[in-house]
């Protein structure tokens, strides 16, 4: 009785599937950084961005555009924040990445110290720096009319007398999108574990096996 007790049990686990460091969500990379010889002067750049869905963030990555007259052997840093510093936000989350480092393919990266939890719906802001003036490193957005934008406007920068990371001033002074202006980025989900909702049907059948066999026992011990 105790063995089949515990056939049951296994029948009516749910079983879970597992991905580690899936690929959450791609934005314009399958389009050439740049134009290709083009290097970016200001320190950073940084775009806001808001998930459809609630997820544990592990990493952000990007690409940059590589040709005779740039250098990419730098240190890069991308941060997260609750919005622009500017705008009072705070980090949630860093990292360094080298500018020559690829992760997968032509992308560049790394992941936070633990994943971030994010909400679904909740606008966020991703700030990168290490460029370094006058500037001779790739740009990491695209210049093609059909890129997706990430929905909040034009892309932010830090200009004057303004620290690198502050992200005080819009590429657009009315905040639209222009051409220059679509970020390659990547973002990376942590495990997502899926629970499968109903059982198979040979779990089904083991079920009802069990409570067919729980009855004839149950009479044998009445008589």
């Amino acid at each position: 009785m105790r063995m089949l007790s515990l056939l049951i049990v296994a029948a009516l686990t749910v079983t879970q599937t597992a991905a580690a460091g899936v690929v959450y969500q791609q934005v314009n990379g399958d389009f050439g950084r740049g134009p290709a010889f083009f290097f970016w002067n200001p320190n950073d750049i940084g775009w806001y961005w808001t998930p459809e869905t609630d997820l544990m963030l592990e990493g952000i990555q990007t690409q940059l555009a590589t040709a005779n007259n740039i250098n990419n052997n730098v240190t890069f840093t991308t941060t997260l924040y609750s919005d622009r510093p500017a705008a009072g936000g705070t980090a949630l989350g860093s990292f360094t990445w080298n500018g020559t480092a690829f992760v997968d393919g032509p992308w560049l990266g790394g992941s936070f110290a633990s994943a971030i939890s994010l909400l679904g719906g909740t606008q966020y802001f991703v700030g990168m720096t290490g460029w370094e003036a006058p500037g001779n490193q790739g740009v990491n957005w695209t210049d093609a009319v059909t890129a997706q934008n990430l929905g909040g406007g034009s892309s932010y920068f830090s200009v004057g007398g303004n620290p690198p990371g502050t992200f005080e001033t819009r590429i657009s002074v009315d905040g639209s999108v222009i051409v220059t202006d679509q970020p390659i980025l990547r973002f990376i989900a942590a495990d997502v574990v899926t629970p499968t909702p109903v059982p198979e049907p040979s779990s089904l059948a083991i079920l009802s096996l069990g409570c067919l066999l729980a009855g004839c026992f149950s009479r044998r011990n009445r008589r």
